[in-house]
């Protein structure tokens, strides 16, 4: 009885290390899901699952940086051998855990030398490195202790390979600090915009002010060319229909210009 209860006790530990809320999620779906919760605008901050300048393969999802730099991240992890590790786990099999935690360690080791051939951080404009994304923090957790049975540190396995292992709780800081200096730069350049409009406006207001004083000198000119033709016609007529009366001649015609320069003068 002893014994029997020993291996109940062993069998529930098992159980409750083994989440399997955490079994069969697909690793694209929740990683495009944290790409766009964190405010990412797929075809400006990020393109899923298309092919990039300077490399042959499609990587899962590239974000895109100010002055078009780029980081290409991929989420095939080999989640298959992790599934039947929760199902072992759930079953309480120990024999079967300690099995696939081998399995599951090579896979993850296979997918970063499959993953490193892809040589995604060579695309133009790409920074050096690639992001392996797994889906949830006990993910990355089996995949560090699997790796390990293969005498491997999982980190730095992957970053001589210029790969770096990330999962929900580490991806979502790094992606959302990435957006926040997206919206620095698109603040920066409307900023930069808008002082161009103000620019463009005071030159155009400039300019227009220029023409307004050309045109109000044209125009005083004119004006006074004008007072002093006027003034000149008037002294003229003035003189001549004063002549004309004191000979004793008029018509509708001089009486007209008599009566034209009088209100003229009268202003």
């Amino acid at each position: 009885k002893e014994r029997e209860l020993s291996q109940m006790h062993a069998q529930y530990l098992i159980k409750r290390e083994y989440n399997a809320s955490v079994r069969g999620l697909d690793s694209q779906q929740v990683m495009e899901r944290v790409i766009k919760s964190s405010g990412y605008v797929p075809g400006k901050h990020v393109i899923f699952d298309k092919k990039i300048d300077g490399i042959k393969g499609r990587p899962d999802a590239t974000l895109i940086y100010p002055k078009e730099r780029k980081i290409c991240c991929d989420s095939k992890a080999p989640l298959a051998k992790f599934d039947q590790l929760v199902d072992a786990g759930r079953q309480g099999n120990d024999e079967k855990i300690k099995s696939l935690k081998v399995e599951f360690g090579k896979a993850v080791i296979d997918h970063i030398n499959w993953l490193s051939s892809k040589e995604y951080q060579k695309a133009k404009n790409s920074e050096d490195f690639i992001l392996m994304v797994l889906p949830t923090s006990e993910h990355e957790h089996m995949a560090r202790e699997c790796v390990q049975l293969w005498q491997k540190d999982l980190d730095r396995y992957a970053q001589d390979k210029n790969i770096y292992v990330v999962s929900h709780n580490t991806f979502t800081p790094y992606i959302q600090t990435a957006y926040s200096i997206w919206q620095l730069h698109e603040n920066a350049e409307s900023a930069e915009e808008t002082l161009n409009i103000v620019k463009n406006a005071f030159n155009a207001a400039k300019i227009l002010q220029e023409k307004i004083v050309r045109t109000k000198s044209k125009i005083g000119s004119a004006y006074e060319e004008a007072e002093g033709l006027e003034k000149s016609y008037n002294s003229t007529f003035k003189n001549a229909t004063k002549k004309v009366e004191e000979a004793g001649y008029s018509d509708e015609n001089v009486v007209t210009i008599k009566k034209h320069i009088e209100k003229r003068e009268d202003n």
